[in-house]
């Protein structure tokens, strides 16, 4: 039940940061760390970095490895409502070097109840994108592609559900 609700905490996380304009990216796995004071080491931090530099797009998977234990971890919880399970979903998704990968990815858009879906998707990711001043480049565009088809995916799955 934890892992829905640090999933949870993720989603919020990721819609705050990308609201003002913040766009993150980043990966999440499991399994054994240590740490010690400020220090950090162990084989998730390492595959959640490079999990997290291999997506070309702003968003958050779980690296197979976590995404596989999710999954097992989740069907003990069967009975929840629907709404508490919109966190996740699997997407094909896009990878630096023209490369996919079909990935459990944090649903960020409108996971909570209540949350609005922004009517105009195109330029809401734009705008987020060029907030503060950045400059977005040409090699920079799929980027910005990928996170809006990203979004209507999930945008797709919530009028399913």
């Amino acid at each position: 039940m934890e892992q829905i609700f640090f999933i949870s905490y993720v989603a919020y996380l990721l819609r705050s940061a990308f609201d003002n304009g913040w766009p993150l990216r980043g990966g999440i796995d499991y399994g054994e760390m240590h740490i010690t004071g400020n220090i950090f080491a162990g084989k998730p931090f390492i595959n959640s970095f490079k999990l997290s530099q291999r997506l070309q797009f702003s968003g958050c998977a779980l690296t197979p490895n976590y995404g596989d234990r999710f999954n097992h971890e989740i069907s003990k919880f069967i009975n929840l409502p629907k709404s508490n399970l919109n966190f996740l979903t699997t997407f094909l998704a896009p990878l630096k070097g023209e490369q996919e990968q079909q990935l459990y990815l944090v649903n960020w858009l409108c996971p909570f109840q209540g949350w609005e879906i922004p009517l105009d998707l195109r330029q809401y990711v734009a705008d987020k994108f060029y907030a503060h001043n950045k400059d977005i480049s040409r090699v920079s565009l799929p980027e910005l592609e990928n996170t809006e088809m990203t979004l209507r995916y999930f945008s797709s799955k919530r009028k399913k559900g």
